[in-house]
């Protein structure tokens, strides 16, 4: 009877056991970050033509177009140098994190911000990038997952065999980014890129244009002088006319007050005439 009582208390034991490491397992599993879908994470920025401190000075910025955070240990970036793949791994200190933040971004540099004309600090610090001024020559830049599955894409150089966006100056000279669309679309749509002519993110007296570690616009909260958002929800936008001390002032109707931002378009899709920089906005409440 005594021996009986010992085994059940032996299986009372295991069953608590097995329960706590059942329930740790989906407590660290719920804990975990996400797996990606296509789409999910993007190539948002390229620095190919480098900077005007030094053409080696190049970088690759990746956003999390998803409201939940992505792990992306031991994916792959391909054509960072022609025909040769970076994995991203905290291995040799490679990248200090593999995960992306909820909406955020990454940064992956050729130099780590004390060497670099940016002052933001990178999440992968690198020399393994060394893109080419030649598009053709340097292929498209594929972002695959650990498992292979690509997950997005630069344009094919067999139908784009430019660079869709970017340029490159002289030495001392400006360079600027090619940059990802806000709407981002398929990364393989020369349309879903242009050329960035915002400055974010650099050391004092660079000229360069290009935004690292941040989105792609200009960042505005309610400024009258840029944009007011009324009780009504009428949102006025101040339309400043390229290399020009004109402006324009034009409204839309939203549905509700809050803090926009601006961003990017080509002048082309601004205005018939060309004449306007930028204009798109969203509510980032």
């Amino acid at each position: 009877m005594f021996q009986k009582k010992i085994s059940f208390s032996k299986k009372v034991a295991v069953f608590f056991v097995l329960v706590f490491v059942l329930g740790a397992g989906i407590y660290f599993s719920a804990s975990k970050a996400k797996a990606a879908s296509p789409g999910d994470v993007i190539i948002n920025e390229v620095m190919w033509p480098g900077t005007s401190s030094s053409t080696e000075d190049e970088w690759i910025e990746l956003r999390n177009t998803s409201g939940t955070a992505i792990d992306i240990a031991n994916w792959t970036l391909e054509n960072v140098i022609p025909g040769v793949t970076l994995t991203v791994t905290t291995t040799n200190n490679l990248c200090s994190t593999t995960t992306i933040p909820a909406n955020g971004y990454f940064l992956i540099s050729n130099f780590s911000s004390s060497s670099s004309a940016i002052n933001v600090s990178a999440q992968c610090v690198t020399s393994t990038i060394n893109l080419i001024d030649d598009y053709a020559t340097n292929g498209d830049l594929i972002l695959k997952d650990d498992s292979g599955t690509v997950i997005d894409q630069t344009p094919s150089t067999t139908t784009c065999p430019n660079w869709p966006g970017g340029a490159k100056g002289t030495q001392a000279q400006a360079t600027s980014s090619m940059a990802r669309n806000w709407n981002y679309g398929s990364g393989t749509a020369t349309t879903s890129w242009h050329t960035s002519i915002i400055a974010t993110g650099w050391d004092a007296g660079i000229p360069d244009k290009g935004t690292p570690g941040t989105y792609n616009g200009y960042p505005v909260s309610g400024t009258i002088s840029q944009l007011n958002a009324t009780t009504s929800g009428t949102f006025y936008i101040i339309l400043q006319e390229h290399a020009s001390s004109t402006s324009n002032l034009a409204s839309y109707s939203q549905p509700a007050t809050g803090t926009y931002q601006i961003h990017l378009l080509a002048s082309s899709e601004v205005s018939s005439n060309g004449k306007y920089d930028f204009l798109a906005f969203r509510d980032i409440n």
